[in-house]
């Protein structure tokens, strides 16, 4: 696990990814906002307090092998089908790639929707928005690994290159990761159109947004 030295003014992936780590280790940051400040920087005490590592709220080397133990686990990635079942929550509930789910419960990817709601600063019911489900139906079948191949966009909303940088997530193009692609999402979306219907209405007439 090889990740920069971070501290008070950091911003960035990498932070947001720390913000992410404190989380699991139960040594909450607040939002995973990227911003590395006075509310990170206790969190990243309180962890190093309860590894014995020097409390200094600098997150070196051996701060993030403590956190190491924290990371998801990594998951096969297998490109999506239309067709394909999957589950989408714990009552065992299925759906299918290519259909526009009918509600949040629906949705495949609705915790991860509902976290990056939250990372964004928008409402959470963006994560069950019959508009925000259009949308991502038609722009890739929530499919997370979807890519164009007469551009560079990829992912659930098929978000350029340029438009990663564009949110402050230039690290982040090219995952595969449904929380990550949400984030990033919900950021162009409440940055250019403000709402998911706004943005929906945009497609509808001119086939992107």
């Amino acid at each position: 696990m090889a990740y920069p030295l971070l501290r008070v003014g950091a911003s960035g992936s990498q932070v947001s990814k720390l913000q992410e780590l404190l989380e699991r280790a139960g040594t909450s940051a607040g939002a995973v906002d990227g911003d590395f400040g006075k509310q990170t920087q206790e969190a990243v005490k309180a962890f190093q307090r309860a590894r014995g590592l020097d409390a200094d709220g600098i997150v070196g080397k051996a701060t993030w092998a403590a956190l190491d133990g924290f990371e998801a686990p990594k998951q096969t990635q297998r490109r999506l089908s239309e067709g394909d079942r999957f589950q989408v929550s714990p009552e065992n509930q299925t759906g299918t790639v290519g259909k526009v789910p009918s509600s949040g419960d629906a949705n495949p990817f609705h915790e991860q929707f509902i976290r990056a709601a939250r990372a964004v600063g928008v409402p959470e019911s963006w994560a069950s928005s019959p508009a925000l489900m259009k949308l991502v139906e038609k722009e890739s079948g929530f499919d997370p690994s979807a890519r164009n191949k007469r551009s560079t966009a990829q992912g659930l909303f098929q978000m350029l290159k340029g438009t990663y940088k564009g949110v402050g997530m230039a690290d982040s193009w090219g995952t595969q990761d449904p929380y990550t692609q949400a984030v990033a999402g919900f950021s162009y979306i409440k940055e250019r159109y403000k709402t998911p219907e706004r943005a929906y209405a945009f497609h509808k007439s001119h086939g992107y947004y």
